[in-house]
């Protein structure tokens, strides 16, 4: 089943404005600026797509968003959005983009098949793969309630993602692929890394 945060775009943007605070815009303008205007875009795990509907739109980019939580699908296309069920573990067709984006959504993927993602991603990007990961995460307070709470929270319909990434764990994803990585910084108040491969 579920969580609540994934039941509903509105819900899920209230959730995200509260654990980012300052940084919650920042992350979407850090993202937005590595986008060239009249680029296409696909962006993997697309949740509410808030970074097409307020940063990327003014662009004029070909935009097409991936996701396997219908409920966001289908509020996402009554705004007249390109967005389209896929399933990443099970889907043989990723649509070509020049730029690729998966924001804080590699961590389901973890601990077996975050390389099989980025080298599917990767073999659908012509330009660049842009990778975002929260590296500061309620699931690993010290807090023994907040840490159970938080990790249960994070279940878009595929089950319960109880792994998260560290900055360490990160980098080292990172510079598995160093012959492609362009750049790795942190944004959002340094609770997120971006990291940009270029094809």
């Amino acid at each position: 089943m579920k969580s609540l945060i994934y039941l509903n775009p509105t819900f899920y943007n209230l959730t995200m404005r509260l654990i980012y605070r300052n940084g919650f815009h920042n992350r979407y303008e850090s993202i937005a600026s590595l986008i060239p205007e009249n680029s296409t875009v696909l962006k993997a795990c697309c949740g509410d797509c808030y970074l097409y509907k307020h940063y990327l739109l003014p662009k004029n980019v070909k935009y097409t968003g991936l996701d396997i939580n219908r409920s966001f699908i289908s509020s996402a296309k009554k705004s007249g959005i390109n967005v389209r069920y896929n399933n990443l573990l099970s889907s043989d067709y990723i649509p070509e983009a020049e730029y690729t984006i998966i924001q804080a959504s590699m961590y389901h993927f973890l601990p077996n098949n975050v390389d099989f993602i980025y080298k599917k991603l990767f073999n659908a990007t012509k330009k660049e793969i842009i990778i975002v990961e929260p590296i500061k995460n309620f699931s690993t307070s010290s807090n023994c309630i907040i840490k159970l709470i938080s990790r249960y929270l994070a279940n878009p319909g595929t089950g319960h993602a109880t792994q998260r990434f560290t900055v360490t764990t990160f980098e080292e994803f990172c510079y598995r692929y160093s012959g492609n990585l362009k750049n790795l910084f942190k944004i959002a108040n340094g609770r997120e890394m971006c990291a940009v491969f270029h094809k």
